[in-house]
């Protein structure tokens, strides 16, 4: 139980014979690392959301600007989560950060997502739907994740600034949450760690995907029928796929690489959409520095730029063209699957002499 008045709050636990053991707040930057906090409330990521819990899908996590999130998860609708840790008083530019390393996790796929819980886990095989269901007892997968987003802020203290700034953008709708830690620790050792809310994640400003999933699917399937049957005389590439309701389209690109695995997809968002080279596997880096260094023969084979995405840290990479319009501009569909046919059928044609060539074996 608590006992205190004002500032000088305390916590006694009841012990043998109604005895009180004395807690008191400790200033926890003085004894303890920032890493500390990471690994308790990673391995206690129910503490971190106000009002659910959370799967986490890595620690320390490298965003492609240099950053690094402390934590990244998943709630019970596979929204992710960002968790931002500060060991003591929340610096001004926090809530800039958080926002950053949010705008890098909005852009990730559920590929991008899986594999960096397979790497958490250690485990190469696990299916992210299985185990998001099975941890928060869903009795049927989420079919779309990384649909929503969330920010949570944990400090010691937060400033005055900080939550006024974080208050606001509640008001605008974006999903963010502010929670202040107190350590406190008995004589005998024994340590307790108090967690409030000090600004309340605001109501997201969407409707209810519930009723939504089913056309989204059925949409996005549609999608991919008509882009399978435009892209027949210019690409046998996915001939043999069939159109799914996922948000990605892959082939193998046909090369035998120990430790490399490399597919030709596209992916498709609401209002863009891409085609790529998707390279995975122990030797995915060498191979795409290997690639890299071929650039400029390679983009003028294609007959344009190119986005070279070396996605450091989540196991993969990518060289793309991405486009606007996707599955959900259908009045613009003709001129999406035109365009995106030929990207894929040039793409192959620039790279495939690379893929299959001495350049990768090495």
């Amino acid at each position: 139980m608590d006992l205190g008045t004002g500032d000088a709050l305390r916590i006694f636990g009841i012990g043998d014979g109604e005895s009180f053991t004395v807690y008191e707040p400790r200033q926890f930057e003085v004894e303890h690392e920032e890493a500390e906090l990471q690994n308790w409330l990673g391995a206690n990521p129910d503490g971190i959301l106000d009002d659910a819990k959370m799967l986490v899908l890595g620690r320390e996590i490298r965003t492609d600007l240099g950053g690094r999130i402390d934590l990244l998860g998943l709630d019970r609708q596979g929204g992710v989560v960002v968790v931002e840790l500060k060991r003591d008083d929340t610096p001004r530019d926090v809530i800039a950060q958080a926002l950053e390393y949010a705008a890098w996790a909005a852009k990730l796929g559920e590929r991008d997502l899986e594999e960096l819980l397979r790497r958490f886990k250690g485990d190469d095989s696990l299916s992210m739907a299985e185990r998001h269901a099975k941890y928060f007892g869903l009795e049927d997968a989420v079919e779309e994740f990384n649909q929503g987003h969330r920010i949570v802020i944990v400090g010691q203290g937060v400033t005055d600034r900080i939550r006024s700034t974080a208050a606001y953008l509640n008001e605008q709708g974006i999903r963010l949450s502010c929670r202040e830690f107190t350590l406190f620790q008995s004589d005998d050792g024994g340590r307790l760690l108090h967690l409030a809310t000090v600004v309340p994640e605001g109501k997201a400003r969407h409707r209810s995907r519930s009723r939504e999933r089913p056309e989204t699917a059925q949409l996005i399937s549609r999608f991919w029928a008509g882009l399978l049957e435009h892209a027949k005389p210019k690409t046998q590439l996915h001939a043999n796929c069939k159109p799914g309701n996922e948000n990605f389209l892959g082939a193998s690109a046909g090369a035998r690489i120990k430790g490399l695995s490399l597919t030709f997809y596209y992916w498709a968002r609401a209002h863009d959409a891409a085609a790529c080279l998707y390279l995975q596997g122990t030797e995915h880096e060498r191979a795409f520095e290997a690639l890299a260094r071929k650039k400029e023969e390679i983009e003028g084979r294609f007959g344009s730029e190119l986005d070279w995405d070396a996605k450091e840290g989540l196991g993969h990479c990518q060289v793309r063209k991405t486009y606007d319009g996707g599955y959900r501009d259908e009045e613009r569909w003709g001129a999406v699957f035109e365009v995106l046919a030929s990207a894929m059928a040039n793409l192959e044609s620039a790279l495939k002499p690379y893929l299959h060539s001495e350049l990768l074996i090495r």
